[in-house]
């Protein structure tokens, strides 16, 4: 696939990463009641690895995280739906799920540029909290639902992001 044209800084920069070193992290910072995330582009053309998507934590630390499973997947290493990794945070447990490509719009409008489309795989990656729940799990708090979508969830009812869109529209 050819990347297209860029016609700004901004995605003058994703084609430049995307070149060396095979990814592009990209940043969407909070704002009000809006948590920030973060996502990779060019993992799936350049490694043949699903992108990933992380909300909810600083952008200093999805930009490690990312960074971390960017290198990890250009020497050879693939994340599935499905295993608890280590590899992300000490003494927790990430998890990945698939996102489904109708939340590719509202919350990876870059990487929808860079692939022209929809026709790219997502993983999202969840973290713990504390008390290593994770955001579907029934005792998860409703801080930890809030910051983390279930973006494997068709409905937004289901995937806890109809207060999250509701912030996009204003």
């Amino acid at each position: 696939m050819e990347p297209p044209k860029p016609v700004d800084d901004i995605e003058r920069n994703v084609i430049r990463d995307v070149a060396d070193p095979g990814w592009h992290v990209a940043h969407v910072p909070p704002e009000g009641e809006t948590p920030g995330w973060s996502f990779t582009i060019g993992l799936q053309h350049t490694f043949g690895h699903p992108e990933i998507v992380v909300f909810g934590v600083p952008h200093e630390v999805a930009h490690d995280l990312l960074n971390l499973a960017g290198e990890a997947i250009a020497s050879g290493r693939a994340y599935e739906v499905g295993p608890v990794y280590l590899d992300f945070l000490e003494d927790y447990g990430c998890v990945f799920r698939d996102v489904r490509a109708a939340w590719f719009g509202p919350f990876l409008g870059l990487a929808v540029w860079f692939y022209r489309g929809l026709d790219f795989p997502v993983r999202q990656l969840f973290w713990p909290s504390r008390d290593h729940a994770y955001p579907w799990d029934a005792h998860a708090s409703d801080s930890l639902k809030a910051t983390q979508p279930l973006l494997y969830e068709a409905d937004p009812a289901a995937a806890n992001a109809e207060a999250l869109l509701a912030t996009l529209e204003d």
